[in-house]
């Protein structure tokens, strides 16, 4: 769990890794270390703060996306060189990504843009990759903390963890409001077909600490 405000972020790189070698043992060979300051705009500082958190890749494995929470934008990499990875633009959020999963040409993302810890918000990013426009935002009722798409490709799973103040009674549970799942059903295009109407799973009175607080 990361406490998502007031805190300070350290710069990270991405690493490009390989398919399998063609081996006895099951193992993979580095192919090159991409520096994710080179993703930043022209004239920008290169001191400037960023973050390759949570990564997903295109079918075709030619374009990697990773969140950056600093600067709450999408980032795109060019890896159909594996060995020669380039910088491929950023797709700004309006507000902190915390995952992403690519659908065909579409990436999913869990944007927070929650104010504080107990008025917590945030939405899934509709990123249509061959246009880098965010097409759509579906409101989770809460703040998003991972994404993942079921391997049939018909729903989106969202863990809306409304995560706790651990400054607050040394972060003791419950702290309302609590987290709970959100699911979208995605069309033959990936696309969230009920984005106005997520279902959102009750996951309360499942855990036995703080019953009340679950915080997936």
């Amino acid at each position: 769990m990361r406490k998502r405000f007031g805190r300070t972020a350290v710069a990270a790189g991405v690493v490009a890794t390989a398919v399998a070698m063609p081996a006895a043992a099951d193992v993979f060979q580095r192919q090159a270390t991409w520096p994710v300051y080179s993703n930043l705009p022209a004239g920008t500082a290169l001191e400037t703060e960023t973050a390759a958190e949570i990564m997903s890749a295109t079918a075709d494995g030619r374009t990697l996306v990773y969140t950056d929470s600093e600067l709450g934008l999408l980032g795109l990499v060019d890896i159909s060189d594996p060995a020669g990875p380039r910088a491929a633009g950023r797709i700004e959020l309006g507000g902190e990504p915390t995952s992403a999963v690519v659908v065909d040409g579409i990436a999913l993302v869990g944007v927070n843009t929650s104010e504080s810890f107990v008025s917590p918000s945030g939405h899934v990013a509709v990123v249509d990759l061959g246009t880098s426009a965010v097409t759509a935002r579906c409101d989770v009722k809460g703040q998003p903390d991972s994404v993942a798409v079921s391997p049939n490709r018909a729903y989106l799973a969202v863990a809306v963890e409304n995560e706790r103040d651990e400054d607050l009674n040394d972060g003791a549970l419950p702290q309302l409001p609590a987290g709970h799942l959100a699911v979208f059903d995605l069309g033959a295009d990936g696309r969230p077909s009920n984005c106005d109407t997520a279902r959102i799973v009750d996951m309360t009175g499942l855990a036995d600490v703080a019953p009340s607080d679950p915080e997936p």
